[in-house]
């Protein structure tokens, strides 16, 4: 993996030696700046509210011809890739292997992934070209904060009880999400 003349970390993985170790490994590894790091499993309230986030999803923006994939399809983002818990992808299918464009980018946040989904994920999904909304989702609190490119500039939002986010075609009741979740765990 390295030269003589520029060595790189016996950890350093470039996208193809990933994709290789992805193709391999049972398990799910994102890859940021040649790193590679497992991705943990979720709790109960995270995979129900995954699946709530990616069925509301899929039913605004599937009559849009667009498709929407739950937390098993690489975003790639100048050679990193990412696992987001949901997203949506308008436009041509992308390689058989992942996909490098997104308009929606959903992760529910867990203990072990909250800053690094609030930092560095944010600051990745934003240079996505048709990118309208990066939203995070706290499934232990009724809490949507969403991440909008407006000008130039990032937009921060936060809605609570009572609230409702309005992206394109996706209608999303803060309540109703939070109510479903409790409802299943």
């Amino acid at each position: 993996m390295g030269t003589a003349a520029g060595h790189l970390p016996e950890d350093h993985y470039s996208f193809e030696d990933y994709l290789a170790l992805e193709e391999r490994s049972e398990l799910r590894h994102e890859l940021v700046g040649g790193r590679v790091i497992l991705m943990s499993g979720g709790t109960r309230a995270h995979d129900q509210a995954t699946f709530y986030l990616a069925q509301r999803l899929s039913d605004a923006y599937s009559k849009a011809g667009c498709a929407v994939f739950p937390h098993n399809r690489k975003l790639v983002i100048d050679g990193n890739a990412y696992y987001p818990d949901a997203f949506v992808h308008c436009g041509p299918a992308g390689h058989d292997l992942f996909e490098v464009d997104a308009v929606v980018v959903v992760e529910v946040l867990s203990p072990s992934s909250a800053l690094r989904d609030r930092r560095e994920k944010a600051a990745a999904y934003v240079r996505l070209p048709s990118l309208r909304a990066y939203v995070v989702v706290d499934p232990d609190q009724p809490r949507v904060e969403v991440y909008q490119p407006e000008d130039g500039a990032l937009t921060w939002r936060v809605f609570g009880p009572g609230m409702i986010v309005s992206i394109d075609h996706l209608q999303l009741d803060v309540d109703q999400l939070f109510d479903w979740v409790a409802e299943r765990v």
